[in-house]
């Protein structure tokens, strides 16, 4: 028996547990740290659809982007669900299949918005704010945008068919490309970790240093076919491997001397 379908994204907790969005299943599932579910949601009454990527805001809530129906729910860190913003369109503050989340100091909620090509930013509260990716003089413009995270004040955002990294400050404005096109196959979540970019691509995760525009290889699973979705470490300093085409959940820790 199957206790979840096509793991995606996760997100460690304090206590050493976690939360994983299981795509296949339409759920919310919470481990704890040995890796038992305690507990499941299903969101709000009309259940999730597709639920995507899950973050933490800085003020105590969960956040999962469902990439089906186009929208963003708002739980509570014990998994309650709250709200939802977002709708289906090409307008400001609407979606075609958002994927990643990331929030800045100020719980802002930057999403990427892969059908539309561009990243969504929203209040907390769901207000649209404005978005950016668009094709500019400076700014060759997203193909397919992937992970997202806020670092030092600055968002960072892969395009996952052209497997680079592009840095915009956090109004949107595109500064530069910390990664050129074809560093990476592809590339699915980004992480903030310690200072550096915590980041999956196929069967490996990858530390990526923002301030060197440098990266190397973390962990791996090997040449067997995986699809790593992402890579979030935990409170005890593993990796957590969200393998969405064997539908299993990676735990891996530093191999001591």
């Amino acid at each position: 028996k199957r206790l979840f379908r096509q793991p995606l994204s996760a997100i460690a907790m304090e206590d050493g547990s976690f939360w994983a969005t299981a795509y296949g299943t339409n759920e919310l599932l919470h481990f704890n740290a040995n890796g038992r579910i305690i507990d499941r949601t299903k969101g709000p009454i009309e259940g999730f659809d597709r639920p995507f990527d899950v973050v933490k805001t800085g003020n105590g809530f969960m956040l999962v982007s469902e990439f089906a129906s186009d929208r963003i729910s708002v739980l509570t860190n014990e998994g309650k669900f709250v709200r939802y913003f977002g709708k289906k369109g090409i307008n400001e503050g609407e979606f075609l299949g958002p994927q990643f989340l990331a929030t800045d100091v100020y719980n802002n909620v930057y999403v990427t918005d892969f059908g539309n090509a561009r990243v969504v930013v929203f209040s907390f509260e769901g207000v649209p704010l404005f978005h950016f990716g668009d094709k500019t003089e400076s700014f060759p413009g997203f193909v397919a945008p992937s992970g997202i995270c806020v670092l030092d004040n600055f968002v960072y955002v892969a395009d996952s068919i052209k497997g680079c990294i592009y840095v915009f400050d956090t109004a949107g404005n595109y500064i530069e490309e910390l990664l050129p096109e074809n560093t990476f196959k592809t590339i699915e979540s980004m992480r903030e970790w310690n200072g550096y970019i915590l980041l999956s691509s196929i069967s490996k995760a990858y530390l990526v240093d923002a301030k060197l525009s440098t990266m190397h290889e973390l962990v791996s699973l090997g040449n067997a076919p995986a699809k790593i979705t992402c890579a979030t470490p935990d409170a005890n300093g593993n990796i957590l491997l969200m393998d969405f085409k064997n539908e299993s959940i990676e735990v891996t820790s530093r191999i001591s001397e």
